[in-house]
């Protein structure tokens, strides 16, 4: 999902724009309206679709060169549910702010030629398995009981 001023990919998609190589950039998702006004300059290279289930996305994310996680503006604390599902596609992460600035269009430039060097790390991958949090559930509802 998209939402301006937090989670806005105006600047990126309008870097995307101006670029005069091939390539195609897929985005699922069911709120599409912000993207509209990129269909015709980015036309072929903007690839819209609908949201497909968990299992089926990590798979599609894992035949993809890299994804690209734009940040929640003002968001330090919480690691976004989205990233978890990019981590186990095993493929690079770029994440960019809603700002697109200077940096971050070197870093795109760097991983288009598919230098990942400044992709994001996820710490402590393991804490975000399904097990591991239900296990922390059962241990939390244990010690509020004793």
């Amino acid at each position: 999902l998209f939402y301006p001023n937090i989670r806005d990919p105006k600047n990126f998609l309008d870097y995307l724009s101006n670029l005069n190589y091939n390539f195609k950039f897929i985005i699922y998702t069911s709120k599409a309206e912000i993207l509209k006004p990129y269909l015709n300059s980015l036309s072929h290279k903007l690839d819209i679709r609908e949201p497909i289930n968990r299992d089926k996305l990590i798979t599609e994310m894992s035949g993809v060169d890299f994804l690209i996680n734009i940040k929640n503006k003002d968001n330090i604390t919480q690691v976004p549910s989205k990233l978890i599902d990019y981590k186990l596609s095993k493929r690079p992460i770029l994440e960019i702010s809603s700002e697109f600035l200077p940096q971050e269009k070197i870093n795109f430039d760097n991983f288009i030629k598919q230098d990942y060097t400044k992709q994001k790390k996820i710490n402590n991958f393991e804490k975000y398995d399904s097990k591991k949090v239900a296990e922390n559930f059962i241990k939390l509802y244990y010690l509020n009981n004793e």
